[in-house]
């Protein structure tokens, strides 16, 4: 039976579908996007009582959160898993990274920044860039060293992080600082698979 995702990009269903095409493995959209369809969806919540996406279901297993997903799928299809002693511990690390110290900060930042002028909130916007202040120079310090995140190939390690920097520049992120990192995110989002994903999200 094909995987099934619940979820559709633009959100954090974006990573997990990076993650399936890497792998070029077989599986089904089921596209929920809004607050109503997901609400709606009686299929979604017998496999996932939050009622969230996005959420994968492979025969009789079900996960959801989309690092917990992309970590499952590397473990068990042996896709862009990290060989090295502790590899997949070093890509459970960087996952949980990403997830704490980066993406609340990347989040407060795109909701303050956007829609009309009266809603902006220019001090939450500054707060959040202060923050990511030390995670990104953590980063940049690894990236100095080597060419990806764990070992010297590409991994979910990175997949995860890339998908989360993604928003950096376009929430306002000043990258110059950072410059193996801001190499290291381009080579990320230049592989064919998050060409494609990315370029789909955007289309709707």
């Amino acid at each position: 039976m094909a995987i099934k995702l619940f979820g559709a990009p633009p959100n954090r269903t974006h990573r997990v579908l990076w993650m399936l095409e890497e792998g070029g493995l077989e599986y089904e959209l089921i596209r929920l996007h809004t607050v109503e369809e997901i609400a709606a969806s009686e299929e979604l919540a017998r496999h996932n009582p939050n009622r969230k996406v996005p959420t994968l279901v492979d025969d009789d297993v079900a996960v959801w959160d989309s690092m917990a997903i992309n970590l499952y799928l590397a473990q068990r299809y042996e896709l862009l898993l990290p060989t090295e002693k502790a590899g997949f511990a070093h890509a459970v690390q960087w996952s949980l990274f990403a997830q704490a110290d980066l993406d609340g900060h990347l989040l407060a930042a795109a909701k303050a920044g956007a829609g009309v002028e009266e809603d902006r909130a220019e001090d939450v916007v500054r707060r959040a860039m202060e923050s990511l202040g030390r995670p990104l120079s953590a980063l940049e310090r690894i990236l100095e060293e080597r060419s990806h995140l764990v070992g010297s190939e590409f991994s979910v390690a990175d997949l995860n992080v890339a998908s989360v920097l993604v928003v950096a520049r376009p929430v306002g992120v000043d990258l110059a600082p950072y410059p193996h990192l801001g190499a290291w995110l381009r080579g990320c989002l230049r592989r064919p698979a998050a060409r494609d994903v990315f370029a789909r999200a955007l289309e709707g």
